[in-house]
């Protein structure tokens, strides 16, 4: 999940902004479970590269990320590899590779033919190092400069494995080199990454101007991180010059695309006006959407609950006081009790005042 501010009702109805235009309509958006969004990038040609080799992180963190879509019987067979993987070898390798052959199916590992979120097909292998070693040797053979891959993802495959050191001595020099040959082929995650490398003075010394040019260069692709945070920057009058209504049209379009943080924001816009005119029912809307995609989530870590405590709250508040939606008291109270549930401070504090 992407982080969400936590931001309240606190002041906002006595804030009086000029009528402006408002945000389109939302009728196609549903809860980003529904929509597996939480990487949309798409599947880029590519022969064969390691997605993933990390025993640090969850079964659901790797399927997420690469917006790999099971039915029930195909996750419990390919989370019991995974696990196995990682408990025979400390580390589970999973491959993707757009045909059979480059898989040679002959050889150890288990291998899916599935769909990312957009319906385009790849082959997922997954096993330990040892099992993967034959297409590893394969990749690893690409290391020398005179024999780097051309295509955009395999030089960002190889970029990140040079950056975290995952099965060839860490470089993360080369991985900046690598990660900005593939930036310059309009890849759009390296283009992220290397902003926020330019951001955060990470590997390279730090260059705000660089990195804005890039993240606008990957919203333009409809990277939702990229648009999102253009978003944040814009609101906030971040290194760039400030503007609201760019503002909500950034978080506009990652909310479209699922960004949770971005509906959240864009909710808060809509039920103070900035950027925007004041919509009480699209920002009800918007903050039930996020507690929809939370709620349906298993095994929320301390950030996520936080997030959820937030978006109840503020809905709870417009059930309360009648905003965008029909008022309910019931509601806004359950409400209100399920973020105190989660230690939300003001809702703690609303139901202390109520139940005086």
């Amino acid at each position: 999940m992407k982080k969400l501010l936590t931001l309240t009702f606190a002041g906002l109805l006595s804030v009086v902004h000029a009528a402006q235009a408002g945000v389109p309509d939302l009728n196609d958006w549903v809860p980003v479970n529904q929509k597996a969004a939480e990487d949309q990038r798409p599947i880029q040609q590519a022969a064969a590269v390691i997605l993933w080799a990390n025993a640090g992180k969850s079964f659901r963190s790797l399927s997420k990320s690469y917006n790999i879509e099971f039915d029930e019987d195909e996750r419990s067979k390919f989370e019991i590899i995974f696990k196995t993987s990682v408990q025979k070898a400390g580390s589970a390798y999973v491959m993707k590779a757009l045909n059979e052959e480059t898989l040679h199916l002959d050889r150890e590992g288990v291998v899916y033919t599935l769909k990312d979120n957009k319906g385009q097909t790849a082959i997922f292998k997954i096993g330990t190092e040892e099992e993967l070693s034959t297409h590893l040797e394969v990749l690893n053979s690409a290391h020398d400069d005179d024999a780097l891959p051309e295509d955009a993802e395999e030089l960002f495959q190889l970029a990140v494995r040079y950056v975290r050191g995952d099965g060839i001595a860490k470089d993360r020099s080369k991985g900046i080199e690598l990660l900005t040959m593939a930036a310059k082929q309009d890849h759009s995650e390296a283009q992220y990454r290397l902003a926020l490398c330019f951001l955060k003075g990470l590997i390279v010394e730090q260059d705000n101007d660089r990195a804005i040019e890039l993240l606008r260069m990957t919203a333009k692709q409809g990277h939702m991180e990229a648009q999102y945070k253009l978003g944040t920057f814009y609101f906030n009058g971040h290194l760039v010059q400030e503007d609201q209504k760019q503002a909500v049209r950034c978080f506009f379009k990652a909310g479209k695309q699922g960004h949770l943080a971005a509906r959240y924001r864009l909710a808060l816009c809509c039920v103070k006006g900035d950027g925007t005119e004041r919509n009480y029912e699209k920002a009800a809307k918007l903050f039930q959407l996020v507690i929809q995609s939370l709620e349906a989530e298993n095994d929320l870590d301390a950030s996520e609950k936080k997030q959820l405590a937030a978006a109840q709250y503020n809905l709870g508040h417009c059930y309360y006081k009648g905003l965008g939606v029909e008022e309910d008291h019931a509601e806004g109270m359950r409400l209100y009790k399920a973020a105190a549930e989660q230690e939300h401070p003001r809702a703690i504090q609303i139901l202390a005042e109520l139940e005086k």
